[in-house]
Order: structure tokens, then sequence, then C-alpha cells
């Protein structure tokens, strides 16, 4: 019987806004290909995998913008929250808040907590874990272990949700029930063939 649904938050509760991060870009007077030269800096990857911190990763592209821009902190806090909310399943989320224990196992950056605050969702979860924060990424079978773990349920006891089949199926050869994740009316679907929405 599932006593626990985990979520994955980009592509399945939150989606990037073309038009607000346009907006963004043009406040700040960069452009998205230069977002792209950015992400192919060793220290970006560095950086979203926990390795170097937040204020480190932040420093070095202060050093590569020109002087007197804003910084660069302020840039991807900015770009972080230039996404759309998924109200629809937040609505769901609730429902199921009632029956089930409701987590977050997310690849993310060091924003992803304020975004969940900044968007009022944060209370629908018991728990976040942040791949920035552990130092582990979906696929790596070791964050799966590091769930089960602050969980404390077996694993044929929760419902993994994310939008990338390979995570998900990392997810089931752990144990967990799995889905993966295309829009609301199909996870509906599945929930109530499962018997856990009703």
């Amino acid at each position: 019987m599932i006593e626990a649904i985990v979520f994955d938050m980009g592509g399945v509760f939150f989606k990037k806004s073309e038009t607000l991060r346009n907006r963004v870009f043009k406040e700040y007077r960069l452009s998205e290909d230069w977002l792209e030269e950015i992400k192919r800096l060793p220290s970006y990857h560095a950086y979203k995998e926990g390795q170097i911190s937040q204020d480190d990763f932040m420093s070095q592209v202060d050093a590569l913008l020109t002087p007197g821009r804003e910084p660069a902190q302020n840039l991807f806090r900015d770009l972080s929250l230039a996404r759309e909310l998924n109200q629809r399943l937040v609505a769901l989320t609730q429902r199921l808040g009632s029956r089930y224990r409701i987590a977050v196992l997310s690849n993310s950056d060091s924003f992803l907590e304020e975004r969940l605050q900044y968007f009022g969702v944060w209370d629908l979860f018991e728990f976040v874990i942040n791949s920035y924060r552990v130092r582990m990424r979906k696929p790596d079978p070791r964050i799966f272990h590091h769930l089960l773990y602050k969980i404390a349920l077996e694993p044929e006891k929760i419902l993994f949700i994310d939008d990338k089949a390979s995570n998900v199926i990392v997810a089931q050869d752990l144990g967990m029930h799995g889905h993966v994740f295309s829009n609301n009316a199909d996870l509906t679907r599945h929930l109530a063939k499962e018997g856990i929405l009703i």
C-alpha cells in the first residue's frame, strides 16, 4: 500500500516561462546565448552538483560580467523564479496530502527552497531533497537511497513521480512505484487506476 508520494519539481510542478525569462534577460541586458556560454563552464556543473558553493560560482560569473552590472546572484535568482506553477497539480497535491506523506526529490540549484516559498507551495511537502544540498543528482541511485533513509519507509510504499523516464526507472529498480509525468490528466488517471485518488 502506498504511504508516500515523492515529486520531482522541474517539468512537473514548474515549467520555464519564456515570456518571464525574456523579460529577465532584457532587464539585465543579457541574452539566452550568454547563459548557454555560462552553462558550458566547468564551474557551472560543479555548482549544480553542489561541489562548489553558490557564492563561489556567482563570484566567478561576476568576474565575467561588465563592471557596473547587477550581481550574477540577482540574475540567477530572477531566472529561477521565471517559471509557471502547475496550479492544477498543486490542488491535486493538497487533496493527496490528507492521506499520504508528500515530499520532493529534485535535481535543482541553490534557489529551489526559495522558489517553493515564493510560489507558496513549501508547506505542501514534508521535506525537500535538493540535489544541490546533498551533492548527488538523479539518476544516481545514491540519491534515491538517501530518500529511502530520510523517509524511513519500505520502497514499495513510495510512489515516485518524475518527468524523466531514466529517473523513474532507477526508483523502480529499487522497488518503488513510479510514474513518468507528462500532464495532469495522465497523472490523475494513473492515480485513480492505482486506487490512490478516490
